[in-house]
């Protein structure tokens, strides 16, 4: 782990979240030994996110709410947030960086 604030080390990216599992691939913009994810949900659907490769459904990933704010670390490997949500209606930020 980092041992500091959250840092930002690139651009934020965002995508429409609908109710099929989509993959947002942070290659090349987010560290393997530690980076870390800023997420922000908008709208009105809670997103449920997986970073460990599996695919997500709404009942196997994290919740996000819509209007929140987290901070993840991702696993060593790992560059995919897959994402769902039960329909249409938000959109998923993800902000790379290092640092929780």
């Amino acid at each position: 782990m980092y041992g500091r604030a959250f840092e930002p080390t690139g651009a934020t990216i965002n995508e429409a979240v609908t109710g099929s599992a989509e993959t947002l691939s942070l290659a090349g913009k987010v560290s393997d030994k530690d980076g870390a994810i800023h997420v922000y949900v908008s709208g009105s659907q809670t997103v449920f996110i997986r970073l460990d490769g599996v695919t997500p459904t709404v009942s196997n990933a994290m919740p996000c709410p819509p209007g929140t704010v987290q901070t993840f670390s991702m696993p060593t490997g790992q560059v995919d947030v897959k994402h769902i949500a039960a329909g249409a209606g938000s959109t998923l930020y993800i902000t790379p960086g290092r640092g929780v």
